[in-house]
């Protein structure tokens, strides 16, 4: 054979086994680079059920408090309980303050809490912020309901009628009402 062909096949040799490596070596990096992005993801998961944990267990840790929490404030605005009074509020308030600093920036949506503890964080939450509102308007249904409840007793006090100043006075229940 000529020396010429043998070189020319030897260099095609050559050739195809660099192409082989070459393709073999970018198979080989696609394959790492995959990997490391499904460990990265992985991590990310782990990271993320991680937190989630905390989370929840950092809920169930508080729940009993909060469940008691919702309790006083609802049993508050229950009518058979009576006037909602201002310094009420502002001890439910007082008693819950730390409670609502600690919960207030943690989410609890989507970490697999039960839909009844998740109902109590949010009206605990809710109660704490909007307390002076609901107190508020819870009040003002009460009144008319004391007021209706007792009109014919309010029409006939040692023979007189009370005006509804007098009236209101006598339902509401607060520091100062006068």
């Amino acid at each position: 054979m000529d020396k010429n062909i043998i070189a020319f096949i030897c260099l095609v040799i050559i050739f195809a086994i660099f192409i082989i490596a070459y393709l073999n070596e970018r198979k080989n990096r696609r394959f790492a680079e995959e990997e490391a992005k499904r460990l990265r993801e992985l991590k990310i998961k782990e990271e993320k059920e991680a937190q989630r944990l905390k989370a929840y267990n950092f809920f169930l840790n508080r729940i009993s408090k909060l469940k008691t929490a919702v309790s006083e404030f609802e049993m508050n605005t229950n009518i058979s309980n009576g006037y909602f009074s201002m310094h009420g509020k502002n001890e439910w308030i007082k008693s819950y303050t730390n409670l609502y600093k600690q919960i207030k920036d943690v989410g609890y949506q989507n970490i697999q809490l039960s839909i009844k503890n998740e109902t109590i964080i949010s009206n605990f939450i809710s109660y704490y912020q909007q307390a002076n509102k609901i107190r508020n308007t819870y009040n003002q249904s009460f009144i008319k309901h004391e007021l209706k409840e007792y009109e014919s007793f309010f029409d006939n006090i040692e023979g007189r009628k009370l005006d509804i100043q007098q009236r209101k006075s006598i339902v509401i229940d607060d520091d100062n009402n006068l």
